[in-house]
Order: C-alpha cells, then structure tokens, then sequence
C-alpha cells in the first residue's frame, strides 16, 4: 500500500503548475494539452524504470548483508522488498526507510547504498519537465540531430547546482571553522576530515530533497541547521516529487526584485524575457511561503519556554 502511494505520486498529474508548464509550451512552440499530455507519459514512464533499476543495484546489498542487517541477510523476499521500498522512497522523496530505529545513521559510511539513496531522491527532485528534456536530448543525440535547451531547463539545472554549492560550501566551512573553537566535537575531531566531507555532503543534498539523515541533527552547528532550514524552504525543481517553493520561483524572484531595485524594465534570463506576469507570480508565491513558515514558527515558539540554540545546549 506504500509503494503503491509512492508510486501514484511519481505520476501526480495536479502538481504540474500552470505557470511553469505554460512556460515550457512557448518554448517548446506546441499546445500546452499536447505538451502536458507528452512530459507524464515519457517523463512517468522514465522514473518507473529508473526505480526498477535502483531497487536492483540496492538488492545485493541488502541480500548479501553488506549492511549488516540481520532481518534481510539470506531472506530473498524481504530483501527484494526492502529494495523496492528504499527505491520507491529515494525518487519520491518521501525519506522513509525500514532500517530501525537509527534509520539511515547505522549505515552513514556506507557511502555505495547511501549515494544510490541521494541518486533516487535528485532524479526525483529534477521534476517532469526537466527530465523530458534530457530525454530529447538522448533522443536527437542518437540521431545526430542538435538539441536546444530550455531556459526553464536551464534556471533548473543551474539554479540547482549553485544553491547545492553554496550550501555545501558554507556548512563545511561553518562546521571546520567552529571545530577549532571547540564548540563543536563531532566534525573533524571525532570523524576525521573524509566522513565529515561525506556526512556534510549527504545532508546538504538530502535536506532540498528527500530529508534522509545519516547524522543527529544536533551534531551540527546551530549555523549549519539554519542554512539547511533555508535550503529546505528552497527545495528542488518544480512538477517534482520534492517540497520547497522551488528552484525557478526563487531564482526569478530574486533577479526581478533586484531589477526593480536597479530601476531596469525588462528581466532576460539566458537571452530570454520573462513577463511582468510571471515575475509577479513567482515572488508572490515565494512571499507567501515566507510570510506563513515565519507565522507558524512563531506560533509553535510560543509552546517552548527555551530558544533553540538553548535547547540545543541542554540536549548536550
């Protein structure tokens, strides 16, 4: 029954928004029905595989004990369960996993079952559209034929790529930096550099996608949490599995705000321009998300008599 619900969610059809979809059609010169009706069949039929395909790698690893987990070891169905329910989970970014009670934390340096984890979770968060573009970019590849692609492909990628490094970047610099002030025991000192690299790699990643977790969160540095905060209310690309305002929104939000600021008419993204309309569009559903995320955090502070970072020092 699980499976099935991730499944039907990889194939959600209401989630493809109007404005981006519409977006696409123009570039793409067709009717918006027509492009909509193509971009789920391809794109659903590609992470159906894709699941089938991650469940087989994730298997042997489960069959053959190589996470040490005895409830799998040598049992065959169990086992092809385990791999279809991690794979399921992983694409769809739902963050379930049935390894006990440390979830993901007992197996954190088992880097091959973890990084087939991540794969699942960033296809799943590139979105339908995005991954119909890389189909068509295979397609007319193998017939020799040039593929141009789209600026929402290219906002998605892109935007996807920088706000990952950036993340990444600053908890590791955030986390190496206070190793030295010895608030913080856990990166460098007591893992060494190579896991804490990985530990802070995964959880970057996995925090705009999946929120898989191979680390208690209270490990990090009150500094990292809020920059993965952020990077949770950003999220991944639209017409996804994935949560956030998306990639797209925040990007074009943030690049009509500071032509407004700057005084400039028109926003032009990769020899693009993009309507007042949908400028409007994306930073009013951005605000909005901000607007309610800060009213609710507010609301549940009140139900705490201590601040995070006090709570954090207790649980210390």
């Amino acid at each position: 029954m699980t499976v099935t619900i991730f499944l039907l969610k990889t194939l959600r059809i209401i989630d493809l928004e109007s404005s981006y979809r519409t977006y696409l059609s123009k570039e793409r010169g067709g009717k918006d029905s027509e492009n909509i009706i193509q971009i789920i069949k391809i794109s659903g039929i590609i992470l159906i595989v894709f699941q089938i395909i991650l469940a087989f790698f994730i298997f042997p690893l489960i069959y053959f004990n190589f996470l040490k987990d005895k409830i799998y070891f040598h049992h065959f169905f169990p086992s092809v369960w385990a791999a279809i329910f991690h794979s399921v989970a992983a694409t769809n970014n739902a963050g379930f996993d049935i390894l006990g009670k440390n979830s993901l934390i007992n197996y954190s340096h088992h880097y091959l079952f973890c990084s087939l984890l991540l794969l699942g979770s960033l296809v799943g968060g590139m979105g339908f559209p995005v991954i119909y573009e890389m189909f068509l970019y295979f397609k007319k590849k193998i017939s020799s034929q040039k593929h141009f692609f789209s600026t929402y492909f290219k906002i998605c990628i892109l935007g996807t790529l920088v706000i990952s490094l950036i993340g990444f970047l600053s908890i590791l610099f955030i986390e190496y930096w206070y190793s030295f002030k010895e608030t913080n025991q856990y990166f460098f000192r007591k893992i060494g550099f190579f896991n804490s690299f990985w530990e802070i790699f995964f959880s970057t990643l996995s925090t705009r996608t999946s929120g898989f977790s191979i680390i208690y969160s209270e490990n990090f540095h009150p500094l990292s949490l809020v920059i993965q905060t952020i990077l949770m209310f950003i999220g991944v690309c639209p017409s996804s599995t994935g949560g956030g305002v998306k990639v797209p929104s925040l990007i074009i939000s943030f690049l009509g705000l500071k032509n407004f600021i700057q005084e400039k008419k028109h926003l032009i993204i990769f020899n693009k321009l993009i309507s007042n309309k949908s400028q409007l569009f994306f930073l009013f559903s951005t605000l909005s998300s901000l607007t309610l995320i800060v009213v609710i955090s507010t609301i549940i502070s009140f139900d705490s008599d201590l601040t995070f970072f006090e709570l954090r020092k207790k649980r210390e």
